[in-house]
């Protein structure tokens, strides 16, 4: 068995060594393309577990550099809050930071307060920062579609319900009471029979 070497014309080397140099060269290639990039993940998140028009909602985003490098420049927009629906209350939907390294996070937080009750589509924050010569925009994770609830509603929700709770009580005594009384009553008139 002989083995047969093909030699590529254009770079004189065997195909097999072509093979090696090839891997290496697409090696360092990539190594310079991925090397040192910033990778933001952003997650937006509500810490209220209602809307309710005229109470403070609390606003959380969190940016994790996932990458291998530095992001620099991070610039937060999360004006996405109309104001014909909410009001500013603390804090700014807008920051910027100058640097952000590897395996790091930021958070950023604010409060909005609604001040009409209806569906509100939500939309993801932005987030522009600069890697390497690259100036890349990322967006939050999003809540499609909330409802924002009116006060009256959440406080029906979240009253005593005494009124309810008594004629439950009144209900149960009387569906207790009726046959006891009955069964009292055939009781009573069967020892007055007996005894005439």
């Amino acid at each position: 068995y002989q083995r047969r070497v093909r030699v590529l014309p254009f770079l004189f080397l065997p195909a097999t060594t072509m093979n090696v140099w090839t891997v290496l060269l697409l090696s360092l290639i990539l190594s310079f393309t991925i090397a040192d990039k910033a990778n933001l993940l952003v997650h937006k998140s509500i810490l209220n577990p209602e809307l309710v028009q005229g109470q403070d909602v609390a606003v959380v985003i969190k940016i994790f550099n996932v990458g291998t490098g530095t992001a620099y420049d991070i610039s937060l927009d999360d004006r996405t809050w109309p104001e014909s629906l909410f009001e500013a209350s603390v804090g700014l939907q807008t920051a910027k930071w100058s640097r952000l390294p590897a395996g790091g996070n930021l958070t950023h937080s604010f409060v909005v307060k609604p001040v009409a009750a209806q569906v509100f589509q939500g939309f993801p924050a932005s987030v522009s920062y600069r890697t390497g010569k690259s100036n890349l925009v990322t967006y939050s994770s999003y809540y499609s579609e909330m409802t924002i609830l009116e006060k009256s509603e959440t406080q029906r929700k979240e009253s005593s319900h005494l009124k309810e709770w008594f004629i439950t009580l009144v209900l149960m005594f009387l569906s207790v009471a009726v046959p006891l009384s009955t069964w009292g009553n055939i009781q009573l008139n069967q020892k007055t029979t007996k005894k005439h």
